[in-house]
């Protein structure tokens, strides 16, 4: 294995792809919204994500943290809010949409 100088690994990392800022985001998901009865999960929970991000979702317990990603993926049906995907509005009815998109 070679050892690379922190010169090299300077100039590797500044010749990687950086995300746009003015780039128009891959998915957004705006004012999501979904109760379990009287247990509102999510209340206006909007996320954007362009090419090339990363993102991480961080919170307490009960912050919505699992629910969105299940909406995301197809397991939850939002109660309210749009979903966008390549700027175009998308409905996921199940996971396997969702793995398809």
């Amino acid at each position: 294995m070679r050892a690379i100088t922190e010169e090299q690994e300077m100039t590797r990392t500044q010749t990687q792809t950086a995300p746009v800022a003015n780039e128009a985001p891959l998915l957004e998901m705006r004012n999501i919204k979904k109760n379990f009865g009287a247990v509102k999960a999510l209340k206006d929970a909007s996320l954007s994500v362009r090419a090339g991000e990363v993102h991480a979702l961080v919170g307490g317990n009960g912050a919505g943290k699992s629910t969105i990603v299940r909406i995301l993926s197809g397991v939850y049906q939002p109660d309210g809010g749009e979903i966008t995907f390549h700027g175009a509005p998308i409905h996921i009815h199940g996971p396997k949409e969702a793995r398809a998109l």
